[in-house]
């Protein structure tokens, strides 16, 4: 079993099957040596398409495809996966937004409650409402409902909305996104030289 290490994290795989339903795609297990709990609902507010599962203390996110399971305990589950090479690929561009949710713990505290509670509560019909309603099939699906639904399922992205994308529409836009995406990640700065020793990763 080889050891990877990302961001300061250490990580293996130690399962790689072929997908049920494609097995000409891989899932894989793999193990990152943390304690990921803390991160979890920040995790959770991050990714646009996700769920949140207290009972089994895990997030799962989908895109393009992939669909991805962070435990708590450090444990990573991905599906729909070219190869084991991809697998790493992937792993190693989690590990940078896990070093990016620690930062941010650090930085600001733990997720807020209440827009975790939000988050977990929203629906087809609230993004539906926040979209421009022009049902003009841009997106390649049937209307604006059927839009909300896939992006709801990580299926398409906001911008997958063409009129969305449109000036009279920022608003719209803006607001949807503060809806699925709480906290976006891609703005903390990644030069923390001793997140190793904060996350007790090293003596």
């Amino acid at each position: 079993m080889t050891i990877h290490t990302a961001e300061g994290f250490t990580f293996s795989v130690s399962e790689i099957k072929p997908c049920l339903a494609d097995n000409m795609k891989v899932r894989i297990i793999a193990q990152f040596e943390a304690d990921l709990t803390p991160i979890l609902e920040i995790l959770f507010l991050h990714f646009r398409n996700a769920n949140y599962s207290r009972n089994l203390v895990c997030v799962t996110t989908k895109r393009a495809g992939h669909s991805t399971t962070v435990f708590g305990s450090g444990k990573v589950a991905m599906t729909y996966l070219k190869d084991e090479q991809e697998a790493i690929g992937q792993l190693v561009e989690l590990a940078k937004t896990f070093s990016k949710a620690f930062i941010y713990l650090d930085t600001n505290g733990p997720a807020e409650s209440d827009i975790v509670e939000k988050k977990e509560s929203i629906n087809a019909l609230q993004i539906h409402k926040l979209l421009p309603q022009t049902d003009c099939g841009d997106c390649s699906e049937s209307g604006c409902f059927a839009f909300a639904t896939v992006l709801m399922n990580g299926e398409k992205d906001i911008d997958d909305c063409g009129p969305i994308k449109l000036r009279k529409n920022a608003d719209k836009r803006e607001a949807l996104v503060k809806v699925i995406q709480p906290i976006n990640l891609d703005f903390v700065r990644e030069d923390r030289s001793d997140l190793a020793e904060f996350l007790g990763l090293k003596s």
